[in-house]
């Protein structure tokens, strides 16, 4: 048996009670006293009863909104796990563009600083041409 079972038996036994202090109240009208004691007895399974019954409900409905919170924070828990996955894919493409626009600004200067070596290397050649 569960709980919520449980919790059903109960409640449907103190109404069985309920009814059945009520039907013997009916019964024993004559004797005041016992007819107040027992009329108490009835009222008093009749409100545990409700009592027990709301109190399941609201423990079913804090689950349930437990549960509904539960999944909203998997769920932007999850929301900021691909979002930080996409940050980290985002600030990698970066470092590797600025590593390539570095490479480019080095060839440059390694481009620029050949030619001037080429162009002593030509200049060189062709003095010894001249000599010659």
């Amino acid at each position: 048996m569960t709980s919520t079972d449980d919790v059903t038996n109960l409640v449907e036994r103190l109404r069985q009670d309920a009814e059945m202090l009520k039907d013997g109240y009916q019964s024993n009208l004559t004797e005041l006293w016992h007819g107040v004691v027992v009329k108490d007895a009835a009222k008093a399974c009749a409100e545990a009863a409700d009592l027990i019954e709301s109190q399941a409900q609201a423990i079913n409905n804090a689950k349930a909104e437990w549960d509904a919170l539960d999944q909203s924070h998997r769920s932007i828990g999850e929301q900021l796990g691909n979002e930080g996955r996409r940050r980290i894919a985002a600030e990698t493409r970066l470092k590797e563009a600025e590593k390539v626009v570095e490479m480019v600004a080095a060839m440059r200067i390694n481009n620029s600083e050949q030619i001037r070596l080429v162009t002593r290397a030509r200049a060189y050649l062709a003095s010894k041409v001249k000599e010659e």
